[in-house]
């Protein structure tokens, strides 16, 4: 695999590893920290790589001792799960990748579909990081009505998502949120 490749993957991969290290450590800074770490340890055993194994597996176990590294890190935390939560955390992530990558398929078109303020409000506090008191004052509303927005924004993508994946599923069941 050469570097070009490994970007690729690294793309296709992210959500899945992001979602794998969130369950982990329950926190965005820290998730956004080993997320890079992985990608750079990745980066650095590219020779490594065997093709015959799937790289989505390969990059959970890297994931993996990149959540342990940093796991020894916080031991003086009272927070910290246990090495078996985590491992079945990772395992979870493997089994539920493919319905979180069409997921994240139905996300993409469900936010082009969503547009207006709803979608404003959504790219200023998730893409860009704002506060809902700062996007506030940069749209000229009450902190109450972007609040409002951003919640009547959100459920319309999970409605738009839900309505995709039970059309996606041929018995048309309905899956248990989680």
């Amino acid at each position: 695999m050469d570097l070009q490749q490994l970007v690729r993957q690294v793309v296709e991969q992210d959500a899945v590893l992001r979602a794998y290290i969130y369950a982990s450590t329950r926190n965005h800074h820290d998730t956004n920290d080993i997320v890079q770490n992985t990608w750079q340890a990745l980066a650095r055993r590219i020779d490594a790589y065997d093709d015959r194994r799937a790289f989505r597996a390969w990059a959970l176990g890297v994931a993996r001792l990149e959540v342990a590294k940093w796991r020894q890190r916080q031991v003086r935390s009272k927070e910290i799960l246990s090495p078996e939560v985590i491992e079945l955390l990772a395992d979870t992530a493997a089994e539920e990748a493919p319905e979180l990558d069409l997921r994240m398929a139905f996300l993409a078109e469900c936010l082009l579909k969503l547009g207006g303020l709803g979608a404003r409000v959504l790219k200023l506090k998730y893409y860009r990081g704002w506060p809902i008191w700062q996007i506030s004052e940069r749209l000229h509303r009450s902190i109450p009505a972007v609040e409002m927005t951003l919640v009547r924004a959100r459920r319309a993508l999970r409605d738009c998502i839900e309505e995709r994946m039970r059309a996606a599923r041929p018995d048309g069941e309905k899956r248990a949120a989680t």
